[in-house]
């Protein structure tokens, strides 16, 4: 008599799942504990999508609500990772329109429509932009204006490759990032190696030098060289050219240096393209920067080699990306 109310009861539930849209059945696995399974399987299916075996068959086992669950989560996943993919990209790799964050409180929007861009800085109270025009650039969070400090940035072209050994690592600019300085260099116990290989022998880089004409070391240096792609194309010899006047994206690197001593010491890093364009990279005129005598940071006006101002650095693309 039991057995006769279970199964009409059962039956009536399926039958009111059925007439719902969502016929379903129970999994008829059966647990070590000689219980049942009592997840909802598919109409026609035995078991449900975790004690399935193969892909089809676990999905076929999953119920319409199931499946619909299933695929919000599947899109969701799908969603966040397209987001944090695309946010970690350089500005070149992603969509037509780009935003980048070249340091902590100031964004920089890097605009490409049909062809030609701009790289614009949001103007916000008294800063200046890379190049020294008034605007925007490295914002005074209550500098101390009386203090400053002797800093001359020089970029020349360097021949390569570069080589480095145990306690004389590489650092560089490397414009396909969007901010900072990568490190290269080799243990205690390493062999001396080469940079960027041994196979660059007669392409070129920059080799910029940062350095301290003041009778006490500086702190925390922070820099915003301005990175332009230019269009690249093919000439009718077959050559790859770069069109100056053809900016396709780009964006602020926002550059940190931890220290740089007094009475001549200084920094060496090398600017380095590794995209397929042609760039240009342009040193900044200011920098922010923390003194040994002074209570906040200051901004510092940067000394140049050439009575221009900073000259841009024409860069060709990593060779081995052309085809």
């Amino acid at each position: 008599m039991r057995e006769i109310v279970e199964a009409r009861a059962y039956n009536e539930h399926k039958l009111c799942l059925e007439s719902n849209g969502m016929a379903s059945e129970s999994c008829q696995f059966v647990k070590p504990n000689s219980e049942r399974c009592k997840r909802s399987v598919a109409a026609g299916e035995k078991f449900c999508w975790q004690h399935s075996r193969g892909v089809r068959a676990r999905w076929r086992s999953l119920t319409r609500n199931q499946a619909v669950i299933f695929c919000i989560g599947v899109a969701g996943l799908a969603a966040t990772l397209w987001f944090g993919m695309r946010n970690s990209l350089p500005g070149n790799w992603k969509g037509r329109e780009s935003h980048v964050q070249p340091s902590r409180d100031q964004p920089a929007n890097v605009v490409v429509n049909q062809g030609k861009g701009e790289i614009e800085n949001q103007k916000r109270g008294p800063r200046r932009q890379g190049n020294g025009e008034p605007g925007a650039g490295l914002k005074l969070n209550g500098a101390s204006q009386g203090a400053s400090a002797v800093l001359l940035l020089n970029c020349e072209m360097q021949a390569l490759p570069i080589r480095y050994g145990p306690g004389n690592p590489v650092w560089v600019l490397d414009t396909q990032l969007l901010n900072g300085l990568m490190q290269y260099f080799v243990t205690e116990k390493g062999s001396d190696s080469f940079w960027p290989s041994a196979d660059y022998l007669g392409e070129f880089a920059y080799r910029c030098e940062l350095v301290n004409y003041s009778e006490d070391p500086v702190f925390g240096i922070a820099m915003d060289f301005t990175v332009a792609l230019l269009e690249t194309k093919k000439d009718e010899s077959g050559n790859w050219r770069g069109d100056g006047s053809r900016i396709t994206g780009g964006h602020i690197h926002h550059v940190e240096i931890a220290k740089v001593d007094s009475r001549g010491g200084k920094f060496v890093f090398y600017t380095w393209n590794g995209t397929i364009q042609f760039v240009t990279v342009t040193p900044p005129q200011y920098a922010e920067a923390e003194l040994a005598k002074a209570p906040n940071r200051v901004q510092i006006h940067l000394k140049q080699p050439s009575s221009q101002g900073p000259i841009p650095m024409l860069l060709s693309p990593r060779k081995e990306l052309l085809k």
